[in-house]
């Protein structure tokens, strides 16, 4: 008598599985998610900081305090390493400290996400990765170029990195053609409260038929001081 095969066993094994599966990612998103909401809870105005510009002409370095007048809250430190002249302060206040732009207001981080399209991705060792499709202002009809990666720390349920790249050449304004483009936005944690340490965006492309462009900008926040009201850092 001939052994009888089924697949019933096999489909059984396959559907536990994919339950499985399914709510791990399920489990994963909710702390994604919950860091998401961390880092929305950012306040520029809880803190002062020293905040450090690299570009591609320059090296800035100044100071925020909320703690200061609404038009002195920037402060011009250095500018490549050297005392800044007259005109470089003159310079910084009339860009820092507007009358009509006083704070550094950034919009929530999940505001970049659009809504439903985060998934689970993969994970490494003790980081949980999460694509998206990304939402950057001035690039909305061209969501499709896009591609998201959050990276969260599942031993201390932070969001340590996001970057939005893309996928294909953009065309953002006018004859500018972007054929790379990266925005790398890195968080650190200060007590209780989630703050930015580093933004990163490179792009390079062209200008018309004949100007190239390449563009690297490196904001840092260190030297955070808690001056909010409520709850420690």
């Amino acid at each position: 008598m001939k052994n009888k095969v089924t697949l019933k066993p096999l489909l059984l094994i396959f559907l536990v599985c994919l339950s499985y599966s399914t709510n791990a990612s399920e489990a994963m998103l909710v702390k994604a998610h919950t860091a998401i909401k961390n880092l929305d809870a950012i306040n520029s105005t809880h803190w002062s900081y020293i905040h450090t510009q690299h570009s591609n002409y320059d090296v800035v370095k100044s100071e925020f305090d909320p703690r200061r007048p609404k038009t002195q809250q920037w402060k011009l430190l250095l500018v490549d390493r050297k005392v800044p002249t007259v005109e470089q302060l003159t310079e910084f206040d009339e860009i820092w400290n507007a009358e009509d732009d006083i704070a550094e207001v950034r919009e929530p981080v999940s505001s970049m996400i659009a809504k439903q399209s985060l998934v689970f991705s993969h994970q490494q060792n003790d980081i949980a990765v999460f694509t998206f499709i990304p939402v950057v202002e001035d690039m909305l009809d061209q969501q499709d170029k896009l591609t998201g990666k959050l990276r969260l720390n599942l031993s201390s349920g932070d969001i340590s990195e996001i970057i939005i790249s893309n996928t294909e050449p953009l065309t953002p304004a006018g004859p500018i053609e972007l054929e790379v483009f990266n925005l790398a936005l890195e968080f650190v944690r200060h007590g209780k409260h989630m703050a930015y340490h580093r933004i990163t965006m490179k792009f390079s492309g062209t200008a018309g038929l004949a100007k190239r462009l390449s563009e690297q900008s490196i904001e840092e926040f260190s030297d955070y001081f808690y001056v909010g009201t409520g709850a420690n850092p």
